[in-house]
C-alpha cells in the first residue's frame, strides 16, 4: 500500500511539474492579446512605412526620368555640334587641298 501511495504521489508531482511547465512556456489570455494587439500594432506602423518608402521611390523614380531625359538632349546635342564641326572640318580641309596638276 506504501508503495502504491508512493507512486500516486510521484504521478501527481508530475503531473504538478508538467503544468507549472506548461503555464511557463505559454502565454496567458491576457498575455496573448496584448502579444496580438502589440503584433497589429506593427503591422500597421509597417505598412505606413512601407507606403511612405513607396512614395519616396516613385519620387526619386521621376527625379531619375527627368535627369535622364535632360542628359540625353544634352548628348544629341552635343553629338549633333561634334558632327556639324567634324563636316565643316572636312568641307574646309577640301577646299585647301591641292589639285592634281593636269597633264599636259
Amino acid at each position: 500500500m506504501s508503495q502504491t501511495n508512493d507512486d500516486i504521489y510521484q504521478a501527481i508531482q508530475n503531473l504538478r511539474t508538467s503544468i507549472d511547465s506548461l503555464s511557463a512556456n505559454h502565454p496567458t489570455n491576457d498575455q496573448f492579446e496584448r502579444m496580438k494587439s502589440q503584433m497589429e500594432e506593427n503591422n500597421l506602423l509597417t505598412n505606413r512605412n512601407l507606403e511612405k518608402l513607396g512614395k519616396t521611390l516613385e519620387e526619386m523614380d521621376k527625379r531619375i526620368e527627368g535627369r535622364l531625359e535632360t542628359s540625353r538632349g544634352s548628348l544629341i546635342s552635343l553629338l549633333h555640334r561634334q558632327k556639324s564641326s567634324s563636316m565643316i572640318s572636312r568641307t574646309s580641309s577640301t577646299l585647301t587641298m591641292p589639285r592634281p596638276m593636269l597633264a599636259q
